[in-house]
Protein backbone atom coordinates (compact mmCIF):
# COMPACT_ATOMS: atom_id res chain seq x y z
CA UNK A 1 0.00 0.00 0.00
CA UNK A 2 3.12 2.51 0.27
CA UNK A 3 3.74 2.36 -3.16
CA UNK A 4 -0.07 3.31 -3.87
CA UNK A 5 0.39 6.39 -1.68
CA UNK A 6 4.01 7.63 -3.01
CA UNK A 7 2.05 7.59 -6.21
CA UNK A 8 -1.32 9.69 -5.07
CA UNK A 9 1.65 11.93 -3.12
CA UNK A 10 3.01 12.60 -7.05
CA UNK A 11 -0.46 13.31 -8.45
CA UNK A 12 -1.35 16.66 -6.11
CA UNK A 13 -4.40 18.28 -6.73
CA UNK A 14 -5.53 15.84 -9.79
CA UNK A 15 -8.34 13.58 -10.46
CA UNK A 16 -8.94 10.32 -10.47
CA UNK A 17 -8.06 9.59 -13.83
CA UNK A 18 -4.73 11.51 -13.58
CA UNK A 19 -4.11 9.21 -10.41
CA UNK A 20 -5.71 5.95 -12.57
CA UNK A 21 -2.15 6.76 -15.04
CA UNK A 22 -0.12 7.53 -12.71
CA UNK A 23 -0.72 3.88 -10.89
CA UNK A 24 -0.43 1.71 -13.92
CA UNK A 25 2.70 3.82 -15.23
CA UNK A 26 3.79 2.42 -11.83
CA UNK A 27 3.00 -1.33 -11.96
CA UNK A 28 4.19 -1.30 -15.87
CA UNK A 29 7.48 -0.51 -14.65
CA UNK A 30 7.09 -3.30 -12.06
CA UNK A 31 6.20 -5.10 -14.74
CA UNK A 32 9.17 -4.75 -16.80
CA UNK A 33 11.75 -4.92 -14.03
CA UNK A 34 10.21 -8.37 -13.10
CA UNK A 35 9.87 -9.45 -16.21
CA UNK A 36 13.88 -8.29 -16.80
CA UNK A 37 14.69 -10.56 -13.77
CA UNK A 38 13.07 -13.18 -14.82
CA UNK A 39 15.12 -13.30 -18.05
CA UNK A 40 18.03 -12.77 -16.51
CA UNK A 41 17.82 -15.73 -13.59
CA UNK A 42 16.30 -17.98 -16.54
CA UNK A 43 19.81 -16.98 -19.01
CA UNK A 44 22.16 -17.55 -15.71
CA UNK A 45 20.59 -21.30 -15.41
CA UNK A 46 20.74 -21.95 -18.93
CA UNK A 47 24.50 -21.08 -18.79
CA UNK A 48 25.17 -22.68 -15.87
CA UNK A 49 23.53 -26.19 -17.51
CA UNK A 50 26.02 -26.00 -20.84
CA UNK A 51 28.85 -28.29 -20.76
CA UNK A 52 31.29 -26.16 -22.86
CA UNK A 53 31.49 -22.44 -20.82
CA UNK A 54 32.53 -20.56 -23.93
CA UNK A 55 29.27 -21.85 -25.84
CA UNK A 56 27.52 -20.53 -22.40
CA UNK A 57 29.25 -17.61 -21.96
CA UNK A 58 27.83 -16.43 -25.64
CA UNK A 59 24.65 -17.36 -26.47
CA UNK A 60 22.44 -15.09 -28.29
CA UNK A 61 19.08 -14.99 -27.58
CA UNK A 62 18.14 -12.00 -29.52
CA UNK A 63 18.60 -14.14 -32.74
Amino acid sequence: MAGVDSIAAGVTGGSSAELAVAYQAAILKKQIAAVRDVGTAALTLIQSVVADPSVGQNLDVAA
